[in-house]
């Protein structure tokens, strides 16, 4: 199973259910392009539904545990966040 497909199944839960995980082919659709800044692919990015000018980039290694990781750290800072105002 690939990486993604674990790290989708491993986080289905309510407290993931805004998320959405998908896979884009950056190669066959038009106007998408490899970021300068991200030296190869895959990419895995967060974008917040209020601020899609910003996406947080992952940087880590790409196994599953590193990325569920990174995922849960940024959802519950935003979920955070969104309970302070």
């Amino acid at each position: 199973m690939p990486i993604y497909s674990k790290v989708a199944e491993n986080l289905a839960s309510s407290e993931t259910e805004d998320i959405l995980f998908t896979k884009i082919d950056i190669y066959n659709n038009e106007g998408m392009e490899l970021p300068e800044a991200m030296a190869g692919e895959p990419i895995i990015r967060i974008y917040r539904a209020d601020d899609k000018e910003h996406p947080l980039n992952f940087q880590g290694t790409f196994v599953t545990n590193e990325i569920e990781a990174w995922i849960k750290k940024n959802l519950y800072q935003e979920m955070m966040s969104a309970n302070d105002l």
